[in-house]
């Protein structure tokens, strides 16, 4: 195994020059391009590679980003997100771990995860102060910053990315109106998806249209659709999730109704939307530029000497856009 003091012999230097320009450092020791050359050459020359370990047992940090989930199925949209975050680490030279944890063994998930002494985190939390507040005092002790996947809600600090929920909905809601729909639903839960919620219920009140509580359907409340009369039911309905639209095409074929003869939908996400029986119109989130845009503002972060993420709240916005398909047609009544 080829070793620093290898390549010190042979370029006629000392290993701590070696030392210092494999490690990025040779401006401090005021090492010259020619002779930073010469030891970079000869250590590709040589097939040299750096000793991860033992580089971070002296420096306490590793070249380590911990992608820290509760949700690790890369078959949803976490495969997208995940694929642009690997994609760009390599760009800048980072290794992405995975680390999962559970509600139940938080605490004891986080302090493994730390144990690796990661020099920044990724983190997907579930919603609650509480698992934000915890991770981000156990984070500064030793000084490695958070991006979060999702928006800030009450936090006081950190890095947070998302994308723009409400204008989504909005723009859902605007394209059923342009079809000629007037009576809008929405599929899913309110408290899960609020941003979405919340961009539905502005949508609605821009066209004058007004808000109906019984035209919001959660996941088991689908039925209840059905059964309403035909001529004072939604024509049109928006999940909040790709997921809770996909879900309601099925009941639509036991009910035998026509999508989207007898009724429209649009769903959120646009992961696996053009892969439903009757390709569904979504609203689509650039999950690759996320996972881009989550290393690259911690590798920001990381390199700042001091860590102002543990101060104040940077947030960073990814604009969505609808994707048209086959799932909206105007309204039948």
């Amino acid at each position: 195994m080829v070793t620093m003091k290898d390549i010190a012999e042979t370029v006629g230097v000392s290993r701590t020059t070696v030392s210092a320009v494999l490690n990025g450092k040779q401006t401090i020791f005021n090492i010259s391009n020619k002779t930073r050359d010469a030891i970079e050459k000869t250590a590709r020359k040589l097939n040299y590679y750096r000793n991860g370990p033992a580089i971070s047992m002296v420096t306490g940090k590793t070249r380590d980003i911990a992608y820290f989930s509760h949700n690790l199925n890369l078959d949803s949209f976490v495969g997208k997100l995940f694929y642009g975050v690997t994609t760009k680490a390599a760009e800048y030279n980072y290794y992405v771990k995975l680390s999962g944890f559970t509600v139940e063994k938080f605490k004891e998930n986080v302090r493994s995860m730390l144990e690796q002494r990661p020099t920044g985190i990724i983190a997907q939390l579930y919603p609650g102060d509480e698992y934000h507040n915890y991770l981000t005092e156990q984070a500064k002790i030793f000084s490695t910053p958070i991006v979060f996947i999702g928006g800030p809600n009450n936090a006081k600090s950190g890095i947070f990315v998302h994308t723009n929920d409400v204008a989504g909905a909005f723009e859902a809601v605007d394209y059923f109106y342009r079809f000629g729909h007037r009576r809008i639903g929405y599929l899913g839960i309110p408290g899960d998806n609020q941003l979405r919620y919340i961009g539905y219920k502005n949508g609605l009140k821009k066209k004058r249209l007004k808000f109906n509580k019984d035209y919001v359907f959660t996941n088991d409340d689908y039925d209840r659709f059905f059964t309403m009369p035909v001529n004072s039911r939604p024509t049109a309905l928006f999940g909040a999730t790709d997921k809770y639209a996909m879900d309601f095409v099925k009941k639509t074929y036991k009910a035998r109704v026509r999508v989207p003869d007898e009724v429209s939908l649009i769903g959120f996400g646009d992961v696996q939307a053009r892969l439903c029986v009757v390709p569904l119109t979504s609203v689509h989130q650039p999950f690759e530029q996320f996972g881009r845009e989550l290393v690259t503002l911690l590798d920001k972060e990381i390199k700042r000497p001091e860590k102002i993420s543990f101060n104040k709240v940077i947030e960073k916005v990814i604009n969505v856009k609808l994707t048209e398909r086959e799932s909206v047609a105007p309204p039948a009544n």
